[in-house]
């Protein structure tokens, strides 16, 4: 389970440095832009965007559709202030709440959402509720991290925890789903509400100079491991991980790669 509380302070206090760091989440976001392209007499006038974050995303829907009215949520207070800063444009309403908690009053044209999906306890129930918030001929558009994501950090924990025998649970990222788990999922939920679903993945590596800049990256985005579960490691555990890192996939050009395997899921109601 997703410690909320603890998600949210994390996010909070690091909205300021989030844009920063945050390149493959803005790579996510102007794809999902691009998946918005309407037909040219028909652009939609209600927009819910789940998790806004600092707003970019949020800014270009309101570029991209001056006339349309849009509700930009986020769990995080200190996340919201940014957005608010950033983006002046008279469209859009912004509003601090948790997704899987608050009450929708209204139906929307497009629903969108970047990277905010794995942060969810109640998956399938969110997913249902957010069809069931869309307008005949609506889309949802939602991008989401898979498996593979950190997949050389997670090996390199594992050999560290065999190495020292280190016998305490540890999990340094999230647990993702798979591509197809998640379109079973959606599929499931979209049926009574005559959705049609797709799904493509994707591969993105960043490069750092060592394996704590990769780390720093993640805790500047307030993205660290936030499962209630979750238990920190030692000192000693984590030396062991980056030097094992370090030696398993350390490039050529003497870099450290970070996988991210991004998923991005359309719904379109009939």
């Amino acid at each position: 389970m997703i410690n909320k509380s603890l998600l949210e302070k994390r996010f909070s206090k690091n909205s300021a440095t989030y844009n920063d760091y945050a390149n493959v989440q803005r790579i996510m976001a102007a794809s999902l832009l691009s998946f918005t392209q309407p037909e040219p007499a028909d652009p939609p006038t209600s927009i819910l965007e789940i998790g806004s974050g600092t707003g970019l995303l949020t800014k270009q829907l309101a570029d991209k559709y001056p006339d349309a009215l849009i509700d930009a949520i986020d769990l995080a207070p200190g996340m919201i202030d940014s957005a608010k800063h950033y983006v002046q444009n008279k469209n859009v309403t912004f509003t601090c709440c948790d997704y899987e908690e608050v009450k929708l009053t209204r139906n929307y044209d497009l629903i969108v959402s970047n990277a905010t999906f794995q942060w969810f306890n109640h998956l399938s129930d969110t997913i249902a509720k957010t069809c069931n918030h869309l307008n005949r001929g609506g889309q949802v558009l939602f991008s989401t991290f898979g498996p593979s994501t950190f997949y050389e950090l997670n090996q390199s924990m594992q050999a560290a925890k065999l190495k020292i025998s280190y016998e305490k649970r540890v999990e340094v990222s999230q647990r993702f789903l798979s591509l197809e788990d998640l379109l079973t999922i959606c599929q499931g939920n979209s049926d009574e509400t005559r959705c049609n679903v797709n799904g493509y993945e994707e591969l993105h590596v960043e490069m750092f100079s060592e394996v704590r800049d990769f780390l720093k990256s993640i805790n500047k985005i307030g993205a660290s491991n936030s499962n209630t579960e979750h238990q920190s490691q030692s000192v000693s555990l984590f030396r062991e991980m980056c030097t094992i890192y370090k030696e398993r996939f350390l490039t050529e050009q003497g870099n450290i790669p970070a996988t991210y395997h991004t998923l991005y899921i359309h719904i379109l109601k009939e």
